[in-house]
């Protein structure tokens, strides 16, 4: 595997080539519940799975066509009501560029709701939080490692350009995931 290959790739290839997990995207927009996108995220993140979201559309002065690191789920409460359910996200790239509502220089942001969220205004770290209605006005996708103990089988199909099939058949009642890895030219070094 060439990891530089991973630059200008697809996150769930690399997520899936670095960890050896299955992973999926899941593709939201408009459309989508927002309580469908907080149910998603809160799972995931109550697992301590690894997510991503892909910037595709410009909002907040966010990096368009980048992967961001989804690292979270942060519901602000006051008098014990949730008051706002923020999306904790990171810039690999370890700088904020976020401008859009709640982000670090927000005047919303009291001193017990940076408590919550554990936000620290004063470090460039890349990490900011976007509300969730404005999640898909950035991302179009919610991905998601399913990291866990997972007992690894390996199949070679060869090349399945012939027309060659396979039944895979699980014995057990059991969670049971499939994936189908193809290579392709960026992936390869060009030289060793």
């Amino acid at each position: 595997m060439n990891y530089l290959g991973i630059k200008g790739g697809n996150d769930m290839e690399a997520m899936r080539a670095l960890t050896g997990m299955p992973s999926e995207k899941i593709y939201v927009d408009a459309t989508t519940s927002i309580e469908k996108i907080w149910s998603m995220v809160t799972e995931a993140d109550k697992a301590n799975k690894i997510m991503t979201g892909d910037c595709m559309k410009e909002f907040g002065n966010l990096v368009t066509s980048h992967v961001y690191s989804l690292i979270g789920a942060v519901e602000l409460k006051k008098d014990g009501k949730t008051v706002k359910r923020l999306i904790k996200m990171r810039n690999p790239w370890g700088r904020e560029r976020y401008n859009g509502p709640w982000n670090d220089e927000d005047s919303q942001w009291t001193d017990d709701f940076k408590k919550q969220a554990g936000l620290s205004v004063d470090l460039n770290d890349g990490v900011f939080h976007i509300p969730l209605e404005d999640y898909t006005k950035a991302y179009e996708n919610i991905g998601i490692v399913h990291y866990q103990n997972w007992v690894r089988s390996q199949l070679d199909l060869g090349d399945v350009t012939k027309g060659k099939s396979q039944i895979l058949v699980n014995p057990k009642q059991q969670d049971f995931a499939v994936s189908v890895d193809g290579y392709t030219k960026r992936m390869s070094p060009k030289s060793c």
